[in-house]
């Protein structure tokens, strides 16, 4: 009997293919010849999933757009994203394990395979013939003419630079838009606090003068106290001063009123009352 004929060597078209992630069409190709089509991880390019990240979409559905659109580019994996975006296996694993190498790798894996297997051409050649084969393959699924795939192909490429860039550029706009808010802010509170310092100094004055309020003498000052906070009625007697509140009420009294003078809650025990009044005085620069 005849020996059996060898298996068909794979075209350098074919070898394009397979290393920009058409492995499927290959398959496809070698089981109508009869052949079992060569298998291994689906390969995705390390750039595309760069850009993906960086418009915020997460790593695995980066990975499985690029998968299920053949590595094809930016527009194709995020219009497959929009279309999928809701279905409930959107966050499932991939059933094979992606491969994803920088495109530079791919190129350099692609020239060293079609060395080895004698081909001439030249790196720019070999470029050149990987751009056709593919602009070819998408032709005839899309059914239209090579010419008009390779322009569809170079409008998408400069789609994808643009799309990345106003990303970008909107991202920066609302940093700054962020930062101005937050300097808004903080301006006015200080305004705030200047206009409630204000109040406060003008209602001392007009107790003074109204003989409400006895202006504190200076006296000789006092041997320096314990370590720890002072007593309760001298923490009081400091805060009635620094609001002007008037004398002779008891420590509850004055600490509510206190707390009712400067927008705070003037319920509750004493002690956390006297706590919560010390440190609103304490932000507002009126007491140390």
């Amino acid at each position: 009997a005849a020996a059996a004929a060898p298996a068909e060597m794979e075209t350098e078209e074919e070898t394009l293919l397979r290393s920009a992630g058409l492995a499927g069409k290959l398959a496809r190709k070698a089981a109508k010849a009869g052949e079992a089509g060569p298998s291994g991880p689906p390969l995705v390019t390390k750039e595309l999933v760069d850009q993906l990240l960086e418009m915020g979409f997460t790593e695995l559905r980066a990975q499985k757009a690029l998968v299920k659109t053949s590595n094809a580019g930016i527009e194709p994996a995020i219009n497959w994203l929009g279309e999928h975006l809701d279905d409930a296996d959107i966050d499932e694993p991939l059933s094979t394990e992606v491969e994803v190498k920088p495109q530079a790798e791919v190129d350099a894996a692609l020239a060293q395979s079609m060395q080895g297997g004698g081909s001439k051409l030249t790196p720019e050649e070999k470029k050149a013939k990987l751009d056709e084969a593919l602009a070819k393959a998408r032709a005839k699924k899309a059914g239209i003419d090579v010419e008009s795939q390779k322009e569809i192909e170079r409008v998408r490429r400069e789609g994808g630079k643009e799309l990345t860039k106003s990303l970008r550029d909107q991202q920066e706009q609302q940093r700054k838009r962020d930062m101005e808010a937050r300097k808004r802010e903080k301006a006015e509170f200080e305004r705030e606090r200047q206009k409630l310092r204000e109040q406060l100094a003008k209602d001392r004055a007009e107790k003074i003068a109204a003989g409400t309020l006895v202006e504190k003498k200076e006296v000789a000052p006092a041997p320096a106290p314990a370590p720890g906070k002072p007593i309760l009625p001298v923490r009081v007697a400091r805060i009635r001063e620094a609001l002007a509140l008037a004398p002779g009420q008891n420590l509850v009294a004055t600490s509510r009123e206190a707390a009712t003078t400067l927008g705070l809650d003037a319920g509750g025990a004493l002690l956390p009352l006297v706590n919560r009044v010390e440190a609103r005085l304490a932000e507002l620069g009126l007491c140390s």
